[in-house]
C-alpha cells in the first residue's frame, strides 16, 4: 500500500489551498478578461501578434505568445495555469517560511497567504499568469539564497541574472527582486560584499533601465493617492469587511509601534512576531514600489488589485505575526479562537471576487450572445458603438475598444482590419436589454 510522504503533506495542503480559488471558478464557466482578447486572438492568427501585443516586456511577451498559443482560447485552460502557478506560489512560500521561521508562524503565513482577497485578479484573469510566474521565481531564489550551505560567484551570478531575466517578464517583482538580490550580496564578506551589491544593483538597474523606456507607465495617480490606497489594499478595505477596517488599522498601527518599540529601546527584547512585522513592513513597501513611481491606481479590488501580488508576502507576514502574539496569552484555547476568527475575517471578501468575476463573466457572454443577432456586416465590421458593461465591484469583460474588438474578431474568425466597434458612454449607443442589442434612437 502506498503512503504519502509526511514530508509533503504540508506543501500539498499549502498548493491546494493556494490554487482553490483558481479551481473553484475553473467549473463556473471562467470568461476572459479585457487583455486577454487581445492576446487569444492574436495568437489563434499568428504567434506573432500575441508577442507584438506586450513587445515592451520582451520575456512577458513571449510567455503571452506560448500560453496563450499551447492554451488556445479556452478560457479554463488558462485558469487551471493560473491555478498551477498559485499552487507553486503556496508551496514555495510555505518551504520558504518553514526554512526560516518556528513551524507555527510558517504556518500562519501561509494560512494568511491564502486567505487575503487584495489580489483577486491573479486567481481569474489569465493575463496574470507571468506576475505570478515573477513572485514564484522571487521566493525560488529567496529559499535558494537562505538554505544553500555554500556561497560563491557562480550562485550569486544566477540569482542576479534571473530576477533581471524575470524583470523583462514583468517588471512588479523587483522591488522584492532588490531585497532579494540584497541578501545574496550580503553572504560575501568584506570588500567581496560591495562587489556583488554593485553588480546585483548594474544588474537590476538595466532591467528597470528597459523597462521604463519600452513598457513606460502612465497611471498619473499621485503618490498621496497611491499610499493611501496601499493602506487601504493592505490593511483596510482589501483585506476586512468594512465594519472591520477601523479596528484592523488601529491593531496594525499598535502592533506596528510596538514592534518598533520592541527592536530599538534597550528595556525591550524584541522576539520572532516583532521582527516579522518590521521586516513584513518593509516587504510591503518593497513589493509596492514598482507601482508608486508610475502612479498605478493601486485597487482593493478588481483588476487593479494584482498590484497587491508583491507586497502580500509582507502583509502576510504582518497579519500572521498579529495573530501569532495571540499565543502568547496563558489560555490556549483563546487564541486558538482569535487566531480562528482572524483568518475567516480575512478571507470573507474571497467571495466577492468570485462573484464579481462570475457576473463579469455572464455580462460578456449575454453581450456577445446579443451581438449574434445582428445583421452580419454590422458586428464583423461596424461601426457599432456598445454602452460600456456593468462593473462588478472593479471587473468587466471589456474595459477598451481592443478589447471588444479582439472579442468579435476571435468570435467570427476576422481577419485584419478590426472591426469598428467601440465601448463609449455616450447617448447614441447600443444598449443591452434582456438578450437583445437595442439600437439608439
Amino acid at each position: 500500500m502506498l503512503r504519502w510522504p509526511r514530508r509533503w503533506s504540508a506543501p500539498a495542503l499549502a498548493a491546494a489551498g493556494c490554487a482553490l480559488p483558481s479551481v473553484v471558478d475553473a467549473f463556473a464557466h471562467p470568461t476572459f478578461i479585457v487583455d486577454d482578447w487581445l492576446f487569444a486572438v492574436g495568437a489563434r492568427f499568428h504567434w506573432w501578434h500575441a508577442y507584438a501585443a506586450n513587445a515592451g516586456r520582451p520575456v512577458g511577451a513571449l510567455w503571452n505568445a506560448v500560453q496563450f498559443v499551447a492554451l488556445g482560447a479556452s478560457p479554463v485552460r488558462h485558469v487551471v495555469l493560473l491555478a498551477v502557478l498559485n499552487g507553486l506560489v503556496g508551496v514555495l512560500l510555505w518551504e520558504l517560511a518553514a526554512h526560516v521561521l518556528p513551524r507555527r508562524l510558517a504556518v500562519l503565513t501561509v494560512v494568511v497567504w491564502m486567505a487575503l482577497a487584495n489580489r483577486g485578479s491573479t486567481h481569474y484573469w489569465a493575463s496574470t499568469a507571468p506576475s505570478l510566474a515573477v513572485l514564484a521565481a522571487v521566493l525560488g531564489l529567496s529559499l535558494f539564497v537562505a538554505s544553500s550551505a555554500r556561497w560563491g560567484w557562480r550562485q550569486h551570478a544566477t540569482v542576479v541574472v534571473v530576477l533581471s531575466a524575470s524583470a523583462l517578464l514583468y517588471e512588479g517583482g523587483l522591488g522584492l527582486g532588490l531585497v532579494v538580490a540584497g541578501a545574496s550580496a550580503w553572504r560575501f564578506d568584506g570588500r567581496r560584499r560591495w562587489i556583488a551589491l554593485l553588480t546585483a544593483g548594474l544588474g537590476l538597474s538595466a532591467a528597470l533601465g528597459w523597462s521604463l523606456v519600452e513598457s513606460p507607465k502612465t497611471g498619473g495617480v499621485s503618490l498621496f493617492l497611491t499610499a493611501g490606497r496601499l493602506v487601504s489594499a493592505h490593511v483596510g478595505a482589501g483585506v476586512v469587511p468594512g465594519a472591520l477596517v477601523a479596528p484592523t488599522v488601529g491593531l496594525v498601527a499598535a502592533a506596528v509601534a510596538w514592534s518598533v518599540s520592541a527592536a530599538v529601546l534597550p528595556s525591550f527584547a524584541a522576539r520572532d512576531e516583532e521582527r516579522m512585522i518590521l521586516f513584513g513592513s518593509v516587504l510591503v513597501i518593497a513589493g509596492a514600489a514598482p507601482f508608486f513611481g508610475p502612479g498605478f491606481p493601486i485597487g482593493t479590488e478588481g483588476l487593479n488589485d494584482r498590484a497587491n501580488l508583491y507586497a502580500d508576502v509582507g502583509t502576510a507576514l504582518v497579519f500572521a505575526a498579529i495573530i501569532g502574539l495571540a499565543w502568547r496569552l496563558p489560555a490556549r484555547p483563546v487564541a486558538v479562537a482569535l487566531a480562528s476568527a482572524a483568518v475567516v475575517a480575512l478571507g470573507t471578501l474571497q467571495l466577492v471576487d468570485l462573484r464579481a468575476y462570475r457576473d463579469a463573466g455572464r455580462d460578456a457572454r449575454q453581450l456577445l450572445a446579443a451581438i449574434d443577432r445582428l445583421p452580419v456586416g454590422l458586428r464583423t465590421r461596424g461601426p457599432l458603438r456598445l454602452a460600456e458593461p456593468p462593473n462588478r465591484d472593479g471587473v468587466a469583460a471589456f474595459y477598451a475598444d481592443y478589447d471588444i474588438a479582439s472579442a468579435l474578431r476571435l468570435r467570427y474568425g476576422i481577419h485584419p482590419p478590426l472591426p469598428d466597434v467601440r465601448i463609449d458612454d455616450g447617448p447614441e449607443v447600443w444598449r443591452l436589454d434582456g438578450d437583445r442589442l437595442v439600437a439608439p434612437r
